[in-house]
């Protein structure tokens, strides 16, 4: 697979589950998707680690390209989590695709995650060539 666009400067993955985020920083490394990933296994770390970014002199070459969030965590869920991340600058939040990479079957947790304006997409896990080559050329499908 060729990843043809640019390569992101930064993507986040927000996973409760260490070895996912493992996996998945794995792959994008080997495919040279982003030039720096930052991983975190608590939602609320990593909602301050971005609320930070916010605050920095130049904070639109500094925000996320992609964020990669699982739904199902504890102490703050994805869409918890969603409710926070949607009260930051809406000029930055245009900027970045927030992808929800989940292994969550569960029909309504899809169905208002993607109701949500800041969500660029839906991926089930674990994330594959093909779902970062639809980021990159097409759109990304929802399945």
């Amino acid at each position: 697979m060729a990843l043809t666009k640019r390569t992101a400067r930064l993507v986040v993955l927000i996973d409760d589950n260490e070895i996912d985020n493992m996996i998945h920083k794995a792959l994008l490394q080997r495919k040279q998707f982003a030039q720096n990933i930052f991983s975190f296994v608590n939602s609320v770390e990593a909602l301050a680690a971005i609320k930070k970014l916010t605050e920095k002199v130049d904070s639109s070459t500094e925000f996320p390209d992609y964020i990669f969030l699982d739904i199902g965590m504890p102490v703050m869920d994805g869409l918890s989590f969603l409710d926070e991340y949607e009260k930051l600058d809406q000029e930055l939040l245009k900027e970045c695709k927030l992808i929800i990479l989940t292994s969550s079957i569960a029909p309504e947790g899809k169905k208002e995650s993607l109701k949500r304006e800041s969500v660029a997409g839906y991926i089930s896990k674990p994330l594959t060539e093909e779902a970062l080559s639809a980021l990159f050329n097409g759109p990304l499908s929802t399945t």
